[in-house]
């Protein structure tokens, strides 16, 4: 038992290695030598690509990494934008409707044009960035509308649910008489 070879001279490995294509046996320590992409005692673990990058957990059952938020794609690299563009929301954000980003591309940052500034009207331009790492696991292309009338009225943060990102805004309300302020926004694509 656990020896093989006409004479019983070689020293078994566990699960003879699960076959050649996963790892070869070495008769001398009865130790699996696992071929790449293949760990484990018997070679029987799937490695996951680069290891996560150590930004996620492999499932060694499917060599597939479970990225940390931030973070997709086989190898968890960190989500990056890239081919940004600047949309010029100077004239929508003073007007009822909507302010987005060019499709499938994600909002990275805002514009204000002065310091001490507190209306919409002082969001002069949006940068909005296509996703450069990662995965489509991000929902690019579908849009999920989110009514946020109650959460900008007062203090705290309006959240896109989980996999979703800001692409836009809709204004609501416009008030001649006063300055447009940021409760008026109730309504923000993904």
């Amino acid at each position: 038992d656990g020896y093989t070879g006409a004479g019983c001279q070689n020293k078994a490995c566990l699960r003879d290695c699960n076959g050649p294509d996963h790892g070869i046996c070495n008769p001398q320590d009865g130790k699996c030598a696992c071929n790449p992409g293949f760990s484990g005692e018997s070679c029987s673990r799937l490695k996951c690509p680069n290891d996560c990058n150590g930004h996620g957990e492999c499932d060694q059952n499917s060599g597939r990494c479970s990225c940390q938020s931030g973070y997709s794609g086989p190898e968890c690299v960190q989500d990056q934008p890239c081919a940004s563009v600047v949309a010029n929301w100077w004239d929508s954000f003073n007007s009822k409707g909507w302010s987005v980003c060019p499709s499938s591309s994600l909002l990275t940052g805002l514009y204000r044009n002065a310091e001490g500034c507190e209306g919409l009207y002082c969001l002069e331009m949006a940068r909005c960035s296509l996703p450069c790492s990662g995965s489509v696991e991000k929902n690019l292309g579908k849009c999920l509308n989110v009514d946020w009338a109650g959460s900008m009225a007062g203090p705290g943060w309006s959240r896109c649910p989980a996999g979703f990102f800001l692409q836009g805004f809709y204004l609501s309300l416009i008030h001649i008489s006063e300055p447009t302020r940021l409760l008026s926004i109730s309504y923000a694509v993904f």
